[in-house]
């Protein structure tokens, strides 16, 4: 009999259902001796007997064979019935994915899932429904978003295989369509820009810590010199001020001058100003970003922008 790392402290009563878990692997819902079934709780199988997982599957395939259904080719058939396709979009690998309702479980339980995932026959209805409802007279036809961007990383979290994932806000998005990715699904050129960003806020928190408080003295004397200024430099404040707040409400993109510009870093974005696409670049040596035409760019480094859209845009 297989060991099992629980088998010293628990005794399991009933292997209740099986599941995929997020790593790929089998999961078993376990119903603990002497424990309510508020204690049931989802294990893999190296937590598991041997002997009671091979007693589970084997009633498993005994009532599928009695049923006599028809086998799906889905690989969650064996684990759950899709009620209903609610949604459908296209996921961080390009790949469509289908958000389902799946039968006897809560809204909560709803689940994004490529269409691999899913019996054929579940597409093929849906596809013809949303065909049929786009093409609904009066009614004007809104195809599907043929690719997503990127508009900000908000978190970095370790992820369940030990690699680092991000929580990304897709472009047009609500927030509720945002999705934990891995580094492999993301262009370097937004984790570095992240990853440099979030190093210069913990630096930042970390000086300011370390920052003595300042003396009462120190700020006595400082206000004293502000107020006996104050007269003389009243009305260039004022004119400054509402310089400042004109320029705030303005979006003045840097003229190109590209040649003039170090070497190009990395792309952050695109933006659109006046109906001009403008693209959002970082060049070595610069701290901050600059806004260059998607014109000048598309001439003064050709190659950097096809890599860019390349990794950033997926196309069906």
């Amino acid at each position: 009999m297989k060991s099992s790392p629980l088998s010293d402290l628990y005794s399991v009563e009933k292997v209740l259902k099986k599941r995929r878990g997020p790593t790929g692997k089998p999961e078993y819902l376990i119903q603990w001796k002497d424990y309510p079934d508020s204690d049931n709780t989802w294990e893999t199988e190296e937590n598991i007997s041997l002997d009671l997982i091979s007693d589970f599957e084997r009633k498993l395939k005994e009532k599928k064979a009695k049923a006599e259904k028809k086998s799906s080719s889905s690989p969650f058939s064996d684990l759950y019935s899709v009620e209903k396709v609610l949604k459908k979009r296209r996921g961080a690998t390009g790949k469509p994915e289908y958000f389902l309702k799946w039968k006897g479980y809560p809204d909560s339980d709803n689940t994004w899932e490529p269409w691999e995932n899913i019996s054929p026959e579940v597409l093929i209805d849906f596809e013809s429904k949303l065909k049929e409802r786009n093409a609904a007279p009066g009614k004007e036809s809104s195809p599907q978003r043929e690719f997503y961007i990127v508009e900000k990383v908000l978190k970095k979290r370790r992820g369940t295989t030990g690699k680092p994932e991000y929580l990304l806000k897709w472009e047009g998005y609500p927030d509720s369509d945002n999705t934990w990715e891995p580094e492999e699904n993301i262009s370097s050129g937004i984790i570095l820009d992240f990853e440099r960003k979030l190093k210069e806020r913990k630096a930042a928190e970390a000086k300011k810590e370390q920052e003595p408080p300042k003396s009462v003295e120190a700020e006595d004397t400082s206000s004293f010199e502000e107020s006996s200024s104050f007269e003389e430099t009243s009305s260039s404040e004022e004119t400054s001020e509402e310089e400042n707040e004109a320029k705030k409400r303005q979006v003045e993109p840097s003229p190109s001058g590209v040649d003039r510009e170090p070497e190009l870093e990395y792309i952050l974005g695109v933006e659109n100003h006046d109906g001009n696409i403008w693209m959002k670049i970082k060049f070595h040596g610069k701290d901050k970003e600059k806004l260059v035409r998607s014109k000048d760019a598309n001439i003064k480094w050709p190659q950097k922008v096809i890599d860019f859209y390349e990794k950033r845009i997926v196309f069906h």
